[in-house]
């Protein structure tokens, strides 16, 4: 394996240039010559000569293209250019195919692409070059992600240096023939092809989390109910206007899912307070703000550029995205230019990065994707070869700054203040000494039921002869055996999820069952009775209860509802207790 890689301005300079390449092939056959054109032109006209220019020159190569917001040569951004990555291959087959996709039929592509990764033989790896601008990018990743979870799947999304420009990928003749292409489908089949992939964030979550409570692809309505502008005026005082971007790019949304974090750019701001975003979200995931600091961006940097290392791949490419190099500025080569200390390092800003991770392909967004490629095992001398030349910038990369400082101190008091309230919840609807539900609580959730219309069935319970118990063994002795009913509650009612049980005052119960029969509601009222019959009949004081039932559909107000549940009690004591009784209208 082998790589060639030129930085030109203008398209005619491609043809002296391949004379190095041609001269290495008369003396080196190779099985494959991947072209690869990262193209900070947007002109089509432009990147089609380039294409027809190397086309000439090296006929047996697959060539493949992308626009983008910058080019990676030998670790830094270079001046606006076309940058051709020519690799040949020694056993390697790289594949190429195109695909135009139009919005609906990303499912049937997706399962094409899927099915053509699993037909190949030896298939390593799947770079997709993707314009995800046009298509559902989730529909189409979903179905691709149906192939073999051994392949390693990378890619990007088209941009432009500047954003008002054309965003396109292409590949061979497509430029030529006028095809305008969505995707094209990079493989690497061989047997002795090794890759590696890797990924930085960098970006801290802040704050407590949100859920997303209306969303449409990238289009993010609602957060917790309240448009989703409101998150960033009410915290961070970035008002809908011109300059929405220039303020919230520093500080994006943060999804979790799949136990895997991934950024969320805010694009631009609608006037109903919805925001348009990079990339898709969906209803109910969980965003959280977040925060970026150069610390801590660059000690993830140096982290994954120690992983890579001990991969020892022969090249490695980056895609960055474009919001990163905004972020830096003029210190973009921060980031970018210590994977150069490890092999030689190229690349392009998109404008946005896929990866296979936790076994799913994600359309990231302000994300470092790094791919480490080799032929064959490392070379000796790669084994022994170690960085230390840049020592000082990983020292500096650990240091906490004053804004990681600060953000960690918000977290942890947004925490507590989370912990402090979910505890102050559980104390005003719980009852302290039982830790069911109070009859508050209890009572809310029943009069929301007959509210919205919906049936249910009451329980109430009562344990028999309980004063006796108090006024004998001592009220110690009769707390002790009402967490034990209270316990035998639990444990029946955990087979039936959508059941709620609360302590209803002294020695009584209530369970709600919503959508029950009342003779489903019998059936768990004798399950309850006998449970207990059966707990208590080995104690030193054993104890029984009795239980009525009452079904809501019976009745036209919910005052009679309890007020039959507890004639219904009352029935069961009278008939001699340890019994369950059910009421009639």
């Amino acid at each position: 394996m082998k790589q060639f890689v030129f930085e030109i301005r203008e398209a005619v300079a491609i043809t002296e240039e391949l004379r190095t390449v041609q001269d290495h092939l008369r003396k080196t056959p190779a099985s494959s010559i991947l072209v690869s054109i990262y193209s900070g032109f947007p002109d089509r006209e432009d990147n089609e000569k380039i294409v027809s220019l190397i086309a000439k020159e090296l006929p047996d190569a697959q060539i493949v293209g992308t626009t983008c917001g910058g080019e990676i040569h030998r670790g830094h951004l270079t001046p606006q250019s076309f940058l051709v990555i020519v690799t040949t291959f020694s056993d390697t087959k790289a594949i190429v195919k195109q695909y135009r996709i139009k919005p609906g039929e990303e499912d049937r592509y997706g399962e094409e692409i899927r099915a053509l990764i699993d037909n190949t033989p030896d298939v390593k790896s799947a770079q997709l070059l993707v314009d995800c601008w046009e298509i559902r990018s989730k529909d189409f990743l979903s179905a691709v992600n149906r192939c073999s979870p051994a392949v390693k799947i990378f890619g990007a999304v088209p941009y432009a240096h500047d954003v008002k420009d054309t965003m396109y990928v292409f590949s061979g003749n497509s430029l030529s023939s006028g095809t305008d292409i969505t995707a094209v489908v990079i493989l690497y089949a061989g047997r002795d092809f090794h890759i590696m992939t890797d990924y930085c964030i960098g970006w801290k979550p802040m704050g407590v989390p949100m859920t997303v409570t209306k969303a449409k692809g990238k289009l993010l309505y609602e957060i917790n109910g309240e448009p989703a502008l409101s998150v960033y005026d009410k915290y961070l005082k970035i008002p809908n206007d011109e300059h929405f971007y220039d303020n919230a790019f520093e500080f994006p949304f943060l999804r979790f899912v799949n136990d895997t974090y991934m950024l969320r750019m805010p694009f631009f701001c609608l006037e109903d307070g919805s925001i348009s975003l990079v990339a898709p979200v969906e209803e109910g995931d969980t965003l959280y703000l977040s925060y970026g600091d150069v610390s801590t961006i660059l000690s993830e940097v140096y982290e994954a550029r120690g992983r890579i290392e001990r991969f020892h791949p022969e090249y490695i490419r980056l895609y960055d995205c474009a919001t990163r190099k905004n972020f830096w500025d003029n210190r973009i080569d921060s980031e970018i230019s210590p994977f150069q200390n490890v092999t030689d390092t190229c690349g392009c800003f998109t404008g946005g990065e896929i990866l296979r991770v936790n076994g799913e392909i994600i359309h990231f967004n302000a994300t470092l994707v790094i791919v480490g490629m080799r032929e064959g095992a490392p070379k000796s001398e790669d084994l022994l070869k170690m960085q230390t030349n840049d020592r000082k910038e990983e020292v500096g990369a650990a240091q906490t700054s004053m804004v990681r400082r600060m953000a960690n101190f918000i977290n942890v008091a947004m925490q507590e203040l989370v912990e402090s309230n979910e505890q102050l919840h559980i104390l005003a609807t719980t009852d302290e000494l039982t830790g069911l539900l109070n009859r508050r609580e209890l009572g809310d959730s029943i009069s929301a039921s007959y509210d919205a219309g919906h049936s249910y069935s009451l329980i109430m319970a009562d344990i028999d002869d309980f004063k006796k118990i108090n006024d004998t063994l001592g009220h110690a002795t009769g707390d002790t055996l009402l967490v034990e009913v209270a316990d035998v509650i639990k444990d029946v009612l955990s087979r039936y999820p959508d059941a709620r049980a609360g302590r209803w005052g002294g020695e009584e119960f209530m369970i709600y069952l919503p959508g029950y029969s009342l003779g489903d509601a019998g059936h768990v009222a004798e399950q309850l009775r006998s449970a207990l019959e059966s707990y208590m009949a080995k104690k030193e004081h054993p104890l029984t209860i009795s239980l009525g039932v009452a079904d809501s559909k019976l009745y036209a107000d919910m005052k009679s509802v309890y007020h039959d549940v507890d004639r219904a009690l009352y029935e069961a004591k009278k008939a001699g207790k340890n019994r369950v009784v059910t009421a009639k209208s």
